[in-house]
């Protein structure tokens, strides 16, 4: 289950996931991005299931259509972001790990695709507790 102050986060900002295999086999490994302002009600107005999120993605076929989709939480993992000046959340710490408090907003400054991590600060430029994060 994600954290309450990352689904408050969810409100205000998009989110981009992997889906993890399991959900729609030839769909994993596909990035979805949630819904806004509010990936916990689906694109029909109503409220999406206990621990799912309402996300967008497109098909695989020709034309490549847009799909609105209420995909359980389990089945979404981070994907990690691709270019420096973007957003990234943390949604979880690793086990044992200290740092930034869950649902914590931060700038990517730098990225290092060969180490796979970013680097951070804080939105109003300070240091983060974790200068980089897996």
């Amino acid at each position: 289950m994600l954290n309450p102050i990352v689904k408050e986060n969810l409100k205000l900002y998009h989110a981009v996931f992997k889906i993890a295999a399991g959900w729609r086999d030839s769909y994993t490994g596909h990035w979805v991005i949630t819904n806004a302002p509010d990936p916990l009600q689906s694109a029909s107005g109503g409220q999406v299931p206990p621990s799912h999120l309402a996300v967008t993605l497109t098909t695989h076929t020709k034309g490549a259509a847009v799909l609105q989709e209420n995909i359980p939480e389990k089945y979404l993992d981070p994907y990690a972001p691709y270019e420096k000046n973007t957003l990234c959340m943390v949604i979880k710490h690793g086990d044992g790990a200290e740092g930034e408090s869950v649902g914590m907003v931060l700038r990517v400054t730098a990225l290092s695709t060969k180490n796979e991590c970013v680097m951070v600060r804080h939105l109003d430029g300070s240091l983060a507790k974790e200068k980089q994060l897996p």
